[in-house]
């Protein structure tokens, strides 16, 4: 695995998630706005400008990253 990786959900204000419950409206809310702009046409889609957030992405030799 990667150093330092954890699959287990965080969030900064209260640390490891224990029940999805308990975040569950907000994280859909969240998560639909998120889908809605990746399909939006009138949003363009722009590469990030932070380097290492292209680390261990799958996807940085198709974007040349």
């Amino acid at each position: 695995g990667v150093d330092g990786y954890s699959p287990a959900i965080e969030i900064s204000r209260n640390g490891p998630v224990t029940n999805i419950r308990d975040i569950e409206v907000e994280f859909l809310h969240h998560f639909n706005e998120l889908l809605s702009n990746l399909f939006n046409p009138d949003v363009p889609f722009e590469q990030t400008t932070v380097e290492d957030n292209c680390t261990n992405c799958d996807f940085k030799n198709m974007c040349r990253k």
